[in-house]
């Protein structure tokens, strides 16, 4: 003990009072800048004096200010992180002071615990909602933005205009990070990845792609991991619906991102433009992302279900069903269907000039939304002989695209038959194109199964398979169209049909109804015609020749298939024959509807498509018209329809 004592004695005189005088007059400015390192200050305080001070005591004036501007200019190099979460050198001397206490009023007498704590933050923090990370893909550059974790109400209150039935509001938190690309893939990236371009409405390569499938986009994705795109220990995916949900609000509780009312200027939709526009037209939310109301409806990882009532984590939707989710609207669908938590569903082969996607990157330990779906092997046949052998046209429909063809064989003839997927669609025409009827009110229609429509109407040689007379005698060529048949008739053909048994089991023949119809002539356009065009005025004689049967060029009905097929390959849907629906005639309602099949009682029962006697605006896809049931007429026919029989 006494020698400890007499030790520590001698450390004390070993440094005399002109010395410590001059340590402290010399280091004073250097520790004020150490102290905006925490490290080195505290390393400097655990010591009283360093031999390196007391060194400086014995150097001269000049040497000692020397040195210390040197450990000033070292202390002063800050490294900080950028909005990406990675390390920046920021510049040297009051530069990074400014830097670090921003636009401080009290800058010129900064406060030293102020610049220490605000240094740590900046040193530790990662990256916050709507930070960006730039990546480039094939020589584009795509921009992502942060989605931090967190936690929000998804779905939409009671009290929300527009809102469906589907929308059930409840707690969802995300216990991971993600960035998310902040518009949707462009067909320019598509095309530098894939080498085609499948969208519908071109014209510029900064427009979203459309015209794709679920699984289309689950080969794109592919493509992107297997070049190496995404950064190390990353990976691109489909974002969850609850991711996506959670992105478009970027904290808004409201109907929209940017509030509870919608205009032509917040967003494409409303068919308002009437195709997609480039990406980036519209002001993006508070997290920078655009496009998230409208323009293109975008895949999600979820197979649909309904909402939970009680809190969740990190939900990936159902683990078995038939449809994958959309969200976000699109230029084709009102308003109300763009809001931030407005939902549709579509089977994963299914196509549309509306449907796109958007990039996610996602840590490569989180969950694979596409990868593990596709690696699931086909389940081995159950042993037992089932009591209903399965219809072929069932196991068809689930591995086959919108439009694919099923051919049936009724007597001697085989026909054609075209696949139209269950989904949403917008039924009637917007008050902006020309001709319009009164009663082609715009709405929405909710078709909740899939169906088969024949690819051409009924023809001369198909009915007389059943029936012995032909009820056109002046127009009986075998190619032509069958036609001068009532309602009745016509469903005294498909009973018939359906009493031989001649549908593949578990479906049965019909007539399609007015919005099935309508669905099926559209194949996912939204112009007057499947093919396009713009109407002016009632004389379009010449103009429609080329694609319409007209009654001053062709007097009497032309052959099947004489014009070109709408996108999912269906013949003869403007012109021809009018075709018998289901439906009893009546006005359009205003808001969505669910497989609408009209009124229940009636005097008149809808045809559709317009004739080779009408002008080109009678052919329009949303042109309606309306005829007694026991009528006959030369420019009325039909088309079958194949349906479950459930």
């Amino acid at each position: 003990m006494e020698t400890g004592r007499v030790k520590r004695a001698s450390n004390k005189k070993r440094i005399s009072k002109p010395q410590r005088r001059i340590s402290a007059n010399y280091s004073a400015p250097a520790i004020a800048i150490r102290r905006s390192v925490p490290t080195l200050c505290q390393r400097r305080r655990r010591s009283c004096v360093s031999t390196e001070e007391s060194a400086r005591a014995s150097r001269p004036s000049n040497a000692v200010d020397d040195a210390s501007k040197r450990k000033r200019r070292a202390v002063s190099r800050v490294f900080l992180t950028d909005s990406d979460g990675a390390l920046v050198k920021m510049p040297r001397g009051n530069l990074t002071l400014k830097a670090l206490l921003g636009n401080s009023p009290s800058f010129d007498s900064f406060d030293q615990k102020k610049v220490r704590k605000t240094r740590r933050k900046n040193l530790t923090r990662g990256p916050k909602a709507g930070d960006s990370l730039e990546l480039s893909i094939r020589g584009l550059n795509q921009v992502f933005r942060y989605c931090p974790s967190g936690s929000f109400l998804m779905g939409s209150p009671e009290t929300e205009i527009g809102r469906l039935i589907d929308e059930t509001q409840h707690e969802v938190s995300l216990t991971h990070g993600f960035w998310m690309q902040e518009t949707p893939v462009t067909q320019a990236l598509w095309l530098k990845i894939t080498g085609t371009n499948p969208s519908y409405c071109r014209g510029s390569a900064a427009r979203p792609v459309e015209g794709v499938n679920w699984n289309d986009c689950v080969g794109f994705l592919s493509k992107l991991n297997a070049g190496g795109f995404a950064p190390r220990g990353w990976r691109f995916d489909f974002p969850t619906e609850s991711e996506w949900e959670y992105a478009c609000r970027a904290g808004a509780d409201t109907s929209y991102a940017f509030g509870d009312e919608a205009s032509h200027e917040s967003g494409n939709f409303q068919h308002y433009v009437g195709e997609t526009t480039p990406v980036k037209s519209y002001a993006p939310n508070a997290w920078g992302f655009y496009d998230m109301h409208g323009n293109v409806w975008e895949w999600c990882a979820d197979l649909s279900c309904p909402y939970p009532t009680s809190p969740t984590v990190n939900p990936l939707g159902a683990s078995e069903s038939a449809f994958r989710v959309l969200r976000g609207g699109s230029w084709n669908c009102n308003a109300s269907q763009s809001r931030s938590s407005s939902r549709n569903y579509a089977e994963a082969s299914a196509r549309s000039s509306d449907f796109g996607f958007r990039l996610v990157l996602r840590k490569t330990s989180a969950f694979n939304s596409f990868e593990k779906v596709v690696a699931v092997a086909p389940k081995p046949a159950v042993a037992a002989t089932p009591a209903v052998a399965p219809s072929p046209l069932i196991s068809y429909r689930l591995k086959n695209d919108i439009g694919a063809p099923i051919n049936v064989k009724i007597g001697n003839e085989e026909v054609t038959f075209r696949y139209c997927p269950s989904g949403r669609t917008l039924i009637g025409s917007d008050e902006l194109e020309p001709n319009r009827g009164y009663d082609e009110i715009l709405h929405e229609v909710i078709l909740t199964r899939g169906f088969w429509l024949m690819e051409t109407p009924v023809t001369n040689s198909l009915w007389n398979e059943i029936e012995l007379y032909n009820p056109n005698p002046w127009c009986a060529c075998d190619d032509r169209p069958v036609a001068n048949v009532s309602w009745e008739k016509c469903n005294d053909f498909i009973r018939k049909l359906n009493e031989r048994e001649l549908a593949p089991k578990g479906m049965t023949f019909s007539l399609p109804t007015e919005s099935e119809w309508e669905y099926a002539c559209r194949a996912g356009s939204c112009t007057p015609f499947s093919v396009g065009g713009s109407l002016e005025n009632d004389d379009l004689n010449v103009v429609s020749y080329e694609t319409f049967s007209r009654r001053r060029k062709i007097p009497n009905p032309p052959s099947v298939m004489s014009f070109e097929p709408n996108a999912w390959g269906l013949y003869d849907m403007h012109g021809c024959v009018w075709e018998w629906c289901v439906d009893w005639y009546d006005g359009y309602p205003t808001k969505t509807v669910s497989d609408p099949v009209g009124r229940a009682l009636g005097r008149y029962r809808v045809i559709r498509g317009g004739s080779w006697k009408e002008p080109a605006v009678n052919c329009r896809s949303s042109s309606r018209a309306c005829e007694s049931p026991k009528k006959s007429r030369d420019d009325i026919g039909f088309r079958l329809a194949l349906k479950s029989s459930d």
